[in-house]
């Protein structure tokens, strides 16, 4: 029976987690199927089950391989709202969730990545985190190392909330309207207020938006804040003629948005300055 030594366990788990069977892996390191299970167990890699064992998943792991409209989105979609799960300090899993109601958006990204995976469902109800009777979420997870490593080169990491910091995508209006359908909040007010455009996140991410509107749509002093609900938590805010510079210039003529952000940003662009009468 042959040993199994450290940088071997390394690979093992990799290609479990890109879908490589126990069977499969005892065969190519001549061991046991109950070793496998157990370097497996022993990593914080959740088992397939025999249901998820017969069903065949498919992936386009090169989707954020190239730049373009699509994955410049969905780059910036998933810095704000996904999540790289870790065991043992190694990336292992990608995350996205979202409201039930946005179920459209996540059928949109799972069409991106040309991908079968299942759509998870889950109602949240802990009182203790401030989750009684909270909105159902929906979502997709899948494991793919080199996605998970094209993500990093972007600034998608693990633990990223606080940190969060854009690479290489700072000067690309896809990426910030990803964001924004993420973190950011649009307001189109029709009694007599002004719209607005609001993000939340780290201060450096959001002091790259701010170099990103002064460099590209109009010149401003920055206004990254601190929220006063969350710390570590910053937002920065536009409002009336400001916001609808903004969000022209990320909204208009583009192909892939969350819809229901864009029907807000459809209504300021179709009004204009952002200033609604009664």
């Amino acid at each position: 029976m042959n040993t199994i030594v450290r940088n071997e366990t390394e690979e093992i788990i990799k290609l479990y987690i890109n879908g490589i069977s126990t069977k499969k892996l005892a065969r190519k390191y001549q061991c046991s199927d109950s070793l496998i299970s157990k370097i497996i167990k022993e990593n914080n890699i959740q088992m397939r089950t025999a249901s998820q064992r017969t069903q065949k998943y498919s992936i386009n792991e090169n989707a954020f391989g190239a730049i373009t409209e699509e994955s410049a989105y969905w780059i910036g979609f998933l810095m704000a709202d996904g999540c790289i799960k870790t065991a043992k300090g190694i990336s292992r899993t990608v995350a996205l969730e979202i409201t039930e109601s946005d179920k459209n958006h996540i059928e949109k990204f799972r069409d991106f990545l040309k991908s079968n995976h299942k759509i998870s469902f889950r109602q949240l109800n802990d009182k203790r985190n401030g989750w009684e009777n909270s909105k159902p979420l929906i979502g997709i997870s899948f494991c793919n190392q080199q996605i998970i490593k094209d993500l990093a080169l972007f600034g998608v990491v693990p633990a990223k909330s606080k940190i969060a910091k854009v690479q290489h995508l700072e000067n690309h209006k896809d990426f910030w309207r990803g964001l924004i359908d993420g973190d950011g909040c649009i307001t189109s007010i029709h009694k007599g207020r002004l719209s607005s455009i609001e993000i939340g996140g780290s201060r450096e991410l959001l002091q790259q938006f701010s170099e990103y509107v002064g460099n590209f749509i109009f010149k401003h002093k920055s206004n990254v804040r601190l929220s006063s609900k969350c710390i570590n938590f910053y937002k920065i805010t536009f409002s009336g003629s400001s916001a609808s510079k903004i969000i022209e210039h990320l909204y208009k003529n583009v192909n892939i948005f969350l819809d229901r952000k864009y029907k807000r940003a459809n209504h300021v662009m179709m009004t204009g300055n952002g200033y609604y009468g009664n």
